[in-house]
């Protein structure tokens, strides 16, 4: 038996958020900020997984927290510590909470169009707390970026939407038609984009391992 990450049905910051595909996709279309967190967590390893952006696609944002960070079913997740996101608008950024202060960066690392395929790849063995790459169609829009945590010991993955659909796939059961079949190098999941070399899909198999 091997289970693969899907996001939490019980776990959802605002009502009209909803899912399907197996707990692969969310919907939110009320207008407000919405989103969920996965099922799995994890505290070292190198992990891997693609989000498909639609709906208004500006308004994306995706990444990971941590765990033990529980909030109001209608806040704003840009205000929960431990926090380190991509967003998808302002020309792309980078979005860090720490201690309820929000900093966001200035770079413009670019954004992604509707359809566009979001990759993830968290590194919890590098730096103090852990480095995040995101990717565009397999394109780095930053790499290795240092994430800022008051305890980052547990992240797990991280969506909020506003009036968006994020299509998740952990390499288990993707929300989304793949054109390719890439796994990671243990032979699990089934990706769109291969995962970067070191970089595993969130399955119990891969965290006996790594986690």
């Amino acid at each position: 038996t091997n289970n693969f990450c899907t996001l939490n049905p019980l776990i959802k910051w605002y009502a009209a958020s909803t899912m399907s595909e197996g707990s692969m996709k969310i919907v939110e279309s009320s207008g407000g900020w919405g989103g969920t967190k996965g099922t799995m967590a994890v505290s070292k390893g190198k992990w891997y997984w693609e989000v498909k952006l639609s709906g208004t696609v500006g308004n994306h944002l995706h990444g990971v927290q941590e765990i033990n960070t529980e909030g109001a079913a209608t806040i704003n997740p840009q205000n929960f510590d431990g926090g380190s996101m991509y967003y998808n608008g302002d020309g792309g950024e980078v979005k860090v909470v720490q201690s309820g202060s929000g900093v966001t960066t200035t770079a413009d690392y670019g954004t992604l169009d509707s359809g566009d395929i979001l990759g993830i790849a968290l590194n919890m063995d590098g730096g103090s707390y852990g480095q995040i790459t995101f990717y565009d169609e397999n394109a780095a829009l930053v790499s290795n970026f240092n994430m800022s945590s008051d305890n980052a010991e547990y992240v797990m993955p991280f969506g909020a939407f506003l009036s968006a659909t994020a299509e998740y796939n952990f390499g288990g059961c993707p929300a989304f038609a793949l054109t390719s079949a890439a796994n990671d190098e243990n032979g699990y999941g089934n990706f769109e984009f291969a995962p970067p070399s070191g970089y595993y899909a969130l399955c119990t198999k891969n965290l006996a391992e790594f986690g």
